[in-house]
């Protein structure tokens, strides 16, 4: 079993997993929704994990990559900031049975022009063929972005998926 984890410092993420997350009120709903897939439960594909800064969705999804890892063959975990530094992040995703992204809000970034279009619509591609191939994708992202201006194919694609919503705890 692989588990590959890019842009993700080891002490801060390899550490998180189902057992260390402290389950409230506020992240209740989100932690079930998420451990039932781990286990196996049916769900529309991408799962989204959402909340605002610091209440957990990171440790959740590092959790569900973790997790996945003992009965899938390659896992990969990356933050979309690490998937725009890499040259053909196609690769990344051709030998995954399950693909990760962090922070999945700089896809819609202020940035203007057609490099945030292409990038969208090179996500789409990426996302689309997992999907066809029905393999595992989750991310994890701000609550605002499902709200953000996002070529219409990309918002409706992570629309049908299932999202698993942390609430402030504040």
């Amino acid at each position: 079993m692989k588990l590959s984890i890019s842009n993700f410092s080891p002490e801060n993420y390899l550490n998180m997993d189902f057992d260390s997350f402290i389950v409230g009120p506020s992240n209740k709903n989100a932690h079930q929704k998420v451990l039932a897939i781990a286990n196996g439960a049916s769900f529309e594909s991408p799962l989204i994990i959402t909340s605002d800064t610091g209440n957990g969705k990171t440790h959740l999804l590092a959790s569900l990559g973790k997790y996945l890892q003992k009965r899938l063959k390659t896992v990969v975990m990356l933050s979309v900031e690490t998937m725009l530094t890499v040259s053909h992040p196609e690769r990344l995703f051709v030998e995954a049975d399950a693909v990760l992204l962090d922070s999945v809000e700089i896809l819609a970034c202020d940035c203007s022009g057609a490099g945030k279009t292409k990038f969208q619509r090179k996500t789409l591609d990426l996302l689309r063929a997992m999907l066809v191939e029905q393999k595992f994708v989750a991310m994890s992202c701000d609550p605002q972005f499902l709200d953000k201006p996002l070529i219409g194919e990309l918002k409706d694609l992570l629309m049908r998926g299932t999202i698993a919503r942390i609430e402030n705890w504040n």
